[in-house]
Formats: structure tokens, C-alpha cells, sequence
């Protein structure tokens, strides 16, 4: 089991500001920080860490193997997901082998015709590793997928609707038949699809390479989440009393649904990475 480490408590989404650091010292990186909000933090055998290359001056990734450079971790309690541990992660002097900096380990995998062959990537997002930096490149992967699992959250939240409108009787008929129950899962059904087309084409935009996943996997990201959070809200009031009770697996789907617009970017920086990729060079909100 892996993780991806790189929010910190000082940086969140400003990823510059970042405080962990690792420093050339023979064939070792020393790295030393704090992570925080990392999914699968506690369990991971092995962990991507962001941190800013005292040599260099600039952020890089390391991957860190826990039994050859041991780290602690503290688990943190969210109001969803909680079947996925989240945690802090602290490095103290963890020592990594330097072969395993990121721009090392890509050199080898784009000259090793074996090793490009073994690794988890597929031509397209070894395309985007050479268009865009790693952070950006990867980036994509994870918020389509966010995007995606929050259409799964609407979808569930949607077919519990539609067999309640049909078996809930009041005033002497399925709730299904009133008109306003009608509209509400017309909207759920179209947030859910539209969503759901835009995540595939953030996806196929990864699988080709194309220079359109960043702004494509912003926007599923996006959308994806505020459609879930619409989605299950109307859900439970479908629902009514039942929407709102511990017995119903609805409250579940809700509080899952308030998680996907934060985790691997939130919906504001999406906006923002959006508006950068439309308008181009110059219209960056960061500078």
C-alpha cells in the first residue's frame, strides 16, 4: 500500500510554501518535516513525499520505502470516508537512498526501455511527464478519479431515490407520481451523467497525452463533487425522516459527498487552475 504525500500543515493547496526539506548528503537524502491530511498515511509501505531539495532550491519527490526509512504517523478523523485512513506523517532525519529522487527515477524509466515497461504509466502520462512538471502530471490522474468516485457517491444516492419515489406511498400514491419529486430526480440524473462524461473525457484526454488533462481533470474534479453534494442532499429529502437517519446508508453517502471537494485540490483552486488553462500565460492567480 502506497501514499502520496505532500499537503502540509503550512501548505495546503500553496504547494510552494512547502517546509519539509531534503538534503544531499552523501548517497543519502536526509529529509525532515511534517505531512498532514494523507490518505493511507498509517498503512502505507511505501510513501511519495514532497519536499524542497536543500541543494537545489526546488520541490521535489521521494520515494521512501517505510521498513528501509522509517516515518510515525498519527491518524486524523474526517467526517467521511471512513473506510480510508488519513493521517499525519512526520520525518525525522529519514534517510533515502538518492536514487530515489523523482527526476533520478524518471531518467531511468525514459532511457530504460525494461524498466518504462514495468512501470504502472501509460504512454500518454509518460507524455504529460514530458509536457508539464511530474507534480502537474500526476495531479491529473487522482483529481479525474475524484471526480469519477463523487459520480458513484450521486449514482448510489440516486438509485435509493428512485426505488423510494416508487415504494413510498403518501396521500394515497407513490411519491413518485408528484411532479416536484419528478423534477428533483431529473436533475440528480443529469448532474450524474453529465458528470460522468465529463470525468471519461479527463480520462481519455490522460490516456492520449493531451495537454487538455489538467484543465479536463480540474473541471471533473469540480464538477463531480458539487454534483454529488447536490445529489445526496436531494436524496435525503426524497427520503424525508428515513434520509436522515443512522439506518439509512444516505447519511453515509452525504457526509462522503461533503469529503470530495477538498482532498487532492478543492473546488476553488480547480476554478482557478480552470480560468489559467482557458486564458494562458499571464493570467495566473498565483503571481
Amino acid at each position: 500500500i502506497g501514499c502520496f504525500a505532500e499537503t502540509e500543515p503550512e501548505a495546503g493547496c500553496d504547494t510552494s510554501n512547502l517546509q519539509t526539506t531534503a538534503k544531499l548528503e552523501g548517497d543519502y537524502y536526509v529529509i525532515n518535516g511534517k505531512k498532514t491530511w494523507i490518505s493511507n498515511g498509517t498503512i502505507a509501505d511505501a510513501a511519495f513525499v514532497g519536499a524542497k531539495d536543500l541543494n537545489t532550491g526546488a520541490e521535489s519527490f521521494f520515494l521512501l520505502d517505510r521498513e528501509a526509512s522509517p516515518f510515525d504517523t498519527n491518524e486524523l478523523h474526517k467526517i467521511g470516508w471512513k473506510a480510508d485512513p488519513t493521517s499525519e506523517m512526520f520525518f525525522e532525519d529519514c534517510k533515502v537512498p538518492k536514487d530515489n529522487e523523482m527526476t533520478v527515477m524518471m531518467g531511468k524509466a525514459f532511457t530504460d526501455p525494461k524498466l518504462k515497461e514495468s512501470l504502472p504509466l501509460s504512454e500518454g502520462m509518460m507524455t504529460l511527464l514530458g509536457q508539464m512538471s511530474p507534480f502537474t502530471a500526476l495531479m491529473t490522474l487522482p483529481r479525474s478519479g475524484m471526480g469519477l468516485a463523487s459520480i458513484g457517491i450521486a449514482q448510489a444516492a440516486f438509485e435509493a431515490s428512485v426505488k423510494y419515489a416508487k415504494e413510498r406511498v403518501q396521500f394515497g400514491k407513490p411519491i413518485g407520481k408528484f411532479q416536484l419529486i419528478q423534477e428533483m430526480l431529473y436533475h440528480m440524473n443529469v448532474l450524474i451523467e453529465t458528470g460522468r462524461l465529463l470525468g471519461y473525457k479527463a480520462i481519455d484526454a490522460i490516456a492520449k497525452g493531451s495537454p487538455e488533462a489538467r484543465r479536463l481533470s480540474s473541471m471533473a474534479k469540480i464538477y463531480g463533487g458539487e454534483a454529488a453534494i447536490k445529489v445526496t442532499y436531494d436524496a435525503m429529502q426524497i427520503h424525508g425522516g428515513l434520509g436522515v437517519s443512522e439506518e439509512s446508508p444516505l447519511e453515509r453517502y452525504y457526509r462522503d459527498a461533503r469529503m470530495m471537494t477538498i482532498p487532492d485540490g478543492t473546488s476553488e483552486i480547480m476554478k482557478l487552475i480552470t480560468g489559467y488553462s482557458i486564458l494562458g500565460k499571464g493570467f495566473s492567480a498565483y503571481t
